[in-house]
């Protein structure tokens, strides 16, 4: 492929039109093409509206090549796409996973939950699983105060998930909070029955 001549296209285009956000896009692309990665993360970034699938693809792009800041940088810009991009929310969690970036990453979670209508359970049980991977984090570095948490979040987030339910029941016997304990697994049994 060209490469060369076709960033001069997307140059002249964005000269005749400088808000055309698909030239940014597909600019940004053929930045990436030359191997100039981190141009085309600033090209991305000029575009006003980038279309869900492409920042899913730099995204993608960011994870292969292992810049993991830069794709964070994606989900933080643009939290949007995570409801609506299939297994996002996933990646995004194993994105924390390796980087330990938990915080960075519960930000853009609970950003996308408030920008969301959507309440499918797919991305939502990611979400919960994030959390319960962060508290499951903090239990090994003895903060169970945080641990205790983050598995009350992911219990909000989707109370019907029997392993987010044990961990926090489990967590408050051990504080011998038997009375949480029980509180939790209700909630449980009614989102269960509910669902």
């Amino acid at each position: 492929y060209d490469w060369r001549n076709a960033l001069k296209e997307f140059d002249r285009a964005l000269e005749l039109n400088p808000n055309l956000a698909f030239a940014y896009e597909l600019q940004a692309w053929t930045v990436n093409g030359l191997g100039r990665f981190d141009e085309a993360i600033g090209e991305f970034q000029l575009a006003p509206r980038l279309m869900p699938s492409l920042r899913c693809e730099l995204f993608a792009e960011c994870e292969r090549s292992g810049k993991f800041a830069a794709a964070l940088m994606i989900a933080q810009n643009h939290p949007e796409i995570i409801p609506t991009s299939q297994g996002f929310a996933g990646r995004l969690r194993s994105l924390a996973s390796t980087t330990g970036s938990y915080s960075e990453v519960a930000a853009v979670f609970e950003e996308a939950i408030s920008q969301s209508e959507d309440r499918s359970m797919s991305w939502l049980d990611d979400v919960a699983l994030f959390n319960k991977d962060w508290a499951d984090r903090e239990v090994a570095a003895f903060h169970v105060e945080a641990a205790v948490e983050h598995l009350k979040r992911a219990n909000e987030i989707r109370p019907g998930r029997f392993d987010v339910a044990q961990r926090l029941c489990n967590l408050y016997l051990d504080r011998k909070q038997r009375e949480r304990a029980e509180q939790v697994l209700e909630n449980f049994l009614s989102a269960s029955v509910n669902e």
